[in-house]
């Protein structure tokens, strides 16, 4: 982790300085740079809720669940839990006159698993869809979590933004985030880095930079509809905007609404007007779609 040690004065609690350099489209230097008090930099680095892996957390749920089903079993009604891969099962047997009791059970059990995740809510970010049958990153709590550095982002873009177009202050943010190193992380047992985490080791995945993107967009736009929208089918991840004023040949059609599709992810520049070409890549209008609303 590179990260810039910067002391505040004596008696003054020490700072991080993160700092990103990058060239635009018009090969002009840029620079952006956060100052994170300690206290910030541990609460992101050290107790941040994206320190429990997928597998530890499912792990411990289930370990959890198996406990409670040889706890609420009965000689007369008995329960299991089985796991497959990220999904479980949910069996049961019983003597004859003690069917009522045993789904009683299996609802208990299948209830304390599904609630199991939103009480973990506190130390981590995922969550559990009960469309999908898996774990899932909820991320709209990492948006809500990071809204200063989000903040502090969009202020400073916001200060290049006069004179230009829509068009252009996208392109400014998108540019930002694709220039910063690409990594898979295919190591962090996270999967996703949140903003300060992305800056503090200069690089990120598709989702590290699609969210800290989302949240960017809605900060430009608090009264439009912005998603964060998964393509399972593609194992990816991209923004949308609504973006009313766009062509319909260059914007996307959701339940009345037109959206701009975005790629932050890089290292090559796509910009907003590349919509139909990302539609194209990801086969966007036919793949399977899951669009997660963000929020301030």
């Amino acid at each position: 982790m590179v990260i810039n040690l910067v002391c505040a004065g004596q008696g003054h609690a020490e700072t991080y300085y993160l700092e990103h350099w990058w060239k635009d489209k018009t090969n002009e230097t840029q620079h952006f740079g956060l100052t994170i008090s300690e206290d910030r930099m541990r609460q992101a680095i050290t107790q941040g809720r994206d320190l429990y892996g997928h597998d530890q957390l499912r792990n411990k749920i289930m370990d959890n669940a198996m406990v409670m089903a040889q706890r609420i079993s009965t000689p007369d009604a008995q329960v299991n839990v089985k796991t497959f891969g990220q999904s479980y099962e949910i069996s049961y047997i019983y003597r004859q006159g003690s069917e009522q009791l045993a789904k009683e059970l299996h609802q208990q059990l299948k209830d304390y698993i599904d609630g199991a995740y939103d009480e973990l809510r506190p130390i981590t970010y995922y969550r559990y869809d009960k469309e999908l049958k898996e774990l899932v990153i909820n991320y709209e709590d990492i948006v809500l979590d990071y809204a200063d550095v989000i903040s502090i982002t969009h202020m400073f873009f916001q200060q290049r933004d006069p004179g230009k177009t829509q068009s252009q202050m996208i392109d400014d943010r998108l540019n930002f985030l694709q220039s910063i190193p690409y990594d898979n992380l295919v190591t962090s047992d996270f999967g996703m880095f949140p903003p300060i985490r992305m800056l503090a080791e200069k690089r990120g995945d598709c989702e590290s930079k699609q969210v800290y993107m989302a949240g960017l967009l809605k900060k430009m736009y608090p009264k439009r509809d912005v998603y964060l929208v998964l393509l399972p089918e593609k194992e990816h991840i991209v923004a949308a905007v609504e973006m009313p004023e766009a062509p319909n040949e260059l914007s996307y059609g959701k339940n009345g609404k037109r959206f701009l599709i975005l790629d932050a992810t890089g290292p090559l520049y796509v910009d907003s007007a590349d919509t139909v070409q990302l539609r194209q890549e990801w086969n966007f209008d036919y793949g399977r779609q899951l669009w997660y609303p963000v929020h301030f």
